[in-house]
């Protein structure tokens, strides 16, 4: 996944930021169930996270994805009864249902032209129009895909 440069560097803004809150770069890691090392290089820029691994760090950190991502909408997510489902935790997610979501995105011909919060955003959107339903068919979550990038 290419992150452009100015994402690539609020982002790594937001890491450390959570980092220096957890109180350092390897608690934040560990909180995150990430190696300490590559958390480092997420921070430094050295390396670029990989969509489930952002994903993770922000369920870990309980923030929502589109803040860590591109810095949009509210940091935290809405607690159950606050909004809709768009601020929920992401750990309350399948996530079954979340990676193939991710896989299916990931194999539709648009996907490599968006950006991370893009790709985030969609799939975050597509993941919570199934998220109360029973596990749909991949053609479901392709034409829903197709439904959210056109939104």
């Amino acid at each position: 996944m290419v992150i452009d440069h100015d994402t690539l560097r609020a982002l790594r803004a937001r890491l450390a930021f959570l980092a220096k809150r957890e109180g350092s770069n390897n608690a934040f890691a560990r909180r995150c169930g990430v190696d300490q090392g590559q958390m480092g290089r997420y921070i430094s820029g050295d390396r670029e996270p990989m969509l489930s691994t952002l994903i993770q760090i922000a369920e870990r950190a309980g923030v929502t994805l589109e803040w860590l991502v591109a810095g949009v909408g509210p940091e935290k997510p809405a607690q159950k009864g606050e909004g809709d489902l768009s601020g929920s935790r992401l750990g309350a997610i399948n996530a079954r249902l979340l990676g193939k979501v991710i896989a299916i995105a990931a194999e539709q011909p648009f996907w490599r032209e968006l950006d991370l919060s893009e790709q985030a955003s969609l799939v975050v959107r597509t993941y919570l129009a199934f998220a109360a339903k029973k596990t749909p068919s991949a053609g479901a979550i392709v034409s829903e895909i197709k439904r959210a990038k056109a939104a």
